[in-house]
């Protein structure tokens, strides 16, 4: 599930995956898998997936990339 963030300057994503312990943020990213409250704006992007969907080797993919 994807939709624009409250400011209107990102995107949130939302979808079922584990974190390493110590991972939160990284650069302009910030990841959270537990003990976290959410504002949903509900201004979904259309074209993207309307459930949260599974996807741990993308965010493993994610972490990779981002260092």
């Amino acid at each position: 599930y994807t939709e624009i963030c409250r400011r209107g300057t990102g995107v949130q994503v939302i979808v079922r995956a584990r974190l390493p312990a110590t991972v939160r943020r990284r650069n302009d990213i910030e990841l959270y898998d537990r003990r976290r409250m959410m504002v949903f704006t509900c201004r979904r992007i259309k074209f993207l997936s309307r459930t949260i969907e599974a996807c741990q080797a993308t965010v493993d993919a994610l972490l990779l990339a981002a260092g």
